[in-house]
């Protein structure tokens, strides 16, 4: 007689994959994933013992011979099965030195042998095995092992196939996947970095795929699901809860769930069919930083992360640990600025593995323009001081001190203009509304932006973070327009103050977060057309030399330096 039994993790600090994997194991007792652990020592030696040709399944084989030969039995305990020290890619690999035993299993019991359809298919293996016979209640129960465990089944399919496709790398080791939840035409600062970022890879000879979804955050209309710009291929996937991001960012489970499930399982899809062509993945911010850990684990590719915001991970310490162990697999990360870098090593990222980075504008589109043939081109009159908002109407960008002052500003010399689209958009219309001094554009596309920053006299609020300036500000300077930044930044409900040399001197002012200390400033500058017109050069000079294009050569080299 041989026995069975239940087989579980017996190490007692297990890793989370371990802990899915112990879960997974849990559904297999007394189906034919399972198999005979204690085995008579006559019974052993008269069936052949293993099949040393077998190296993975030659324990089902084992277990068919010794069910061909006589009686097996359950026992009611559990049998310990210490693999709580692996890691998840140990964990894989171990999984893929099993890959050429499975071909010789079935080649040596048939490839329609009912068992070794229902232990190799994936029908059986990804879903009959685990629902069968009410078992399915336990995935309702344990929703987060359940996840972990479907996650170890996908990664080491994956494998399989990307082994029996051939995996290597591209001839000339410039294929690059692009993981975002955010492209053009959904409209903001990592937005537009990402076109220029595609746009400069693409002249530099790099084969980009970008795998991304329609619009989540803005109405854009017909948008094109696949797009192609040189040796640029876009895919822009459907997804549902349109408008949905800025109600579930607040709720960090919520938000990772919303934003990475559909993106992981069409990124999949894509490697599944495309890995021979891509020797990095680039993934943009948190949520596509954990898809793309994982595929890069799958598939074997180098990965790269870029952060485009500071999440203060050191002040959210429930975060921090499911951030460490995320960027794990980052072979690279890129953030914006030293209190980016700062960030991660004070919750134990690898000094080493930090690299800040800038972005860059484009010359061709953000240049000076003389500021009256800019009214002309705008249609803004001549004789008042235009101060301008770019960006999109949400409560980091747009908050409700900023309606507020400008809603308590008269000054008949002062015309405020509003460009963008979101949320708050309704308080911007009331502004609007039976006042000659605020007008509202509504969303503009970015190519037109230059000449209305040439229009402007001061952009009313510049975005920042720290240290970090944020997209707008940068094209203002470099179209010479001076820029009006907050004293202090509040993002994820923590309030930072600004550093003073976050722009250089002379191109942009102070004023405090609250309405009536922007109301005094905006009346001062409204007053005061000579201090404006001295900032413009100012602004140019410094943009010109801190937003460049070579700014990309940052991006590249973590590209370059891992082949």
């Amino acid at each position: 007689m041989s026995c069975t039994g239940g087989s579980t993790g017996g190490h007692q600090h297990k890793s989370y994959w371990i802990r899915a994997r112990d879960f997974e194991r849990s559904f297999y007792d007394g189906t034919c994933i399972d198999c005979v652990r204690f085995v008579r020592r006559d019974v052993f030696l008269d069936v052949g013992g293993f099949d040393t040709l077998l190296t993975g399944p030659e324990d089902w084989d084992l277990d068919r011979r010794i069910k061909e030969s006589g009686r097996v039995g359950s026992v009611g305990q559990p049998l310990y099965h210490d693999e709580g020290g692996s890691t998840l890619r140990e964990y894989l690999d171990k999984m893929s030195e099993y890959d050429g035993s499975f071909d010789a299993y079935i080649r040596k019991w048939g490839r329609g042998d009912i068992l070794v359809r229902r232990q190799l298919g994936p029908w059986y293996r990804m879903f009959r095995v685990f629902v069968e016979h009410g078992k399915w209640r336990k995935l309702l129960v344990h929703p987060g092992a359940a996840l972990g465990m479907y996650m170890l089944r996908l990664a080491v399919g994956a494998r399989y196939l990307a082994r029996k496709r051939g995996t290597r790398p591209s001839q000339d080791g410039k294929g690059v996947l692009v993981l975002s939840p955010f492209f053009s035409p959904n409209i903001g600062g990592v937005e537009t970095h990402l076109d220029d970022l595609c746009d400069c890879l693409d002249r530099h000879g790099y084969r980009v795929y970008v795998e991304t979804y329609v619009p989540l955050t803005n109405k854009a209309g017909n948008v094109l699901k696949h797009e192609k710009r040189g040796n640029v291929r876009i895919t822009r996937h459907w997804w549902f809860g349109q408008g949905w991001f800025h109600k579930v960012e607040k709720f960090p489970v919520l938000d990772f769930v919303y934003v990475s499930t559909g993106l992981f399982y069409y990124s999949l899809l894509f490697m599944l069919r495309h890995h021979d062509e891509i020797d990095v993945i680039h993934s943009q911010g948190l949520n596509a930083s954990f898809i793309g850990g994982v595929l890069a684990l799958f598939f074997r590719k180098r990965h790269v992360t870029s952060f485009h915001t500071l999440y203060r991970f050191s002040e959210r310490r429930l975060l921090a640990p499911c951030v460490r162990a995320v960027l794990r697999s980052s072979d690279r990360v890129l953030v914006l600025g030293g209190s980016g870098k700062d960030d991660l090593e004070r919750i134990g990222v690898s000094e080493s593995k930090v690299e800040t980075y800038r972005y860059w504008l484009k010359d061709e589109f953000f240049s000076p323009l003389n500021m009256l043939e800019a009214r002309r081109i705008t249609g803004l009159p001549e004789g008042r001081i235009v101060a301008l908002f770019v960006g999109r109407f949400v409560d980091s960008k747009a908050p409700q001190y900023l309606f507020d002052a400008v809603s308590a500003t008269r000054n008949r010399d002062l015309l405020f203009v509003f460009i963008g689209t979101g949320p708050n958009e309704r308080h911007v219309r009331a502004l609007s509304a039976g006042r000659d001094d605020v007008i509202f554009l509504g969303k503009m596309d970015n190519e037109a932006l230059p000449a209305y920053y040439a229009a402007a006299d001061f952009l009313l609020l510049g975005p920042v973070d720290i240290d970090i300036p944020g997209r707008v500000s940068m094209e203002a300077l470099s179209c010479g327009l001076p820029v009006v930044l907050p004293t202090e930044a509040t993002f994820f409900g923590i309030r930072k103050k600004v550093k003073k040399g976050v722009l250089g001197d002379g191109t942009c002012f102070f004023a405090s977060t609250d309405s009536e200390g922007r109301r005094r400033l905006y009346g001062s500058l409204g007053d005061n057309r000579a201090q404006l017109a001295r900032a413009r050069k100012t602004c140019m000079d410094y943009a010109a030399s801190s937003f460049s294009a070579s700014n990309a050569e940052t991006i590249m080299d973590s590209y370059r330096l891992m082949q």
